[in-house]
């Protein structure tokens, strides 16, 4: 029942996620677009084979909207639909990844799948009872998440792969 309700929210609320990131916040300013940068690597240090590099790789194509969700649960309430929504594919990918050769990068993201989570479970308890998730903006703490991946860039700039630029 719980998948059920959940792809449904997920399915239904794709125009929601995009009005709710895109522009729809309490002061009429509206929030700064997702980045769409390439992913800087170094031929020396993407040796062919290297699952590690693939990981950060991967990751670093993953970082924008994560990064987004930072910024604009940073500055005012979210849409929990819209977050999630939005989320899905990056932990999708993080998830995803395996690096058991990298013990270090392997734990950082775990630990950006359980901020992922953490912030999953704030928007979910933040929901007044009987509050309609998607009109009701949720004021979250994007902290962990934000700790998360700026841990993840480090580990994979060391690799040879920066995920975000500056």
């Amino acid at each position: 029942m719980r998948r059920r309700a959940t792809t449904a929210a997920l399915t239904g609320l794709g125009a929601v996620a995009l009005v709710a990131l895109a522009g729809c916040s309490a002061n009429g300013t509206p929030a700064a677009p997702a980045r769409s940068e390439a992913v800087p690597t170094t031929a020396a240090a993407t040796p062919t084979g290297d699952v590690s590099v693939s990981a950060c790789t991967a990751y670093a194509g993953a970082t924008g909207n994560p990064r987004q969700v930072v910024a604009t649960s940073s500055a005012k309430p979210v849409l929990g639909p819209a977050v999630a929504l939005v989320l899905v594919s990056f932990r999708g990918v993080v998830s995803g990844a395996s690096v058991p050769a990298d013990p270090q990068l392997q734990e950082a993201f775990t630990e950006l799948v359980a901020s992922v989570d953490d912030l999953s479970t704030q928007l979910a308890a933040g929901l007044p009872a009987g509050a309609d998730p998607v009109k009701t903006p949720v004021t979250v703490d994007p902290t962990r998440l934000r700790t998360a991946l700026d841990a993840a860039d480090a580990l994979c700039t060391a690799r040879g792969v920066a995920p975000k630029a500056g």
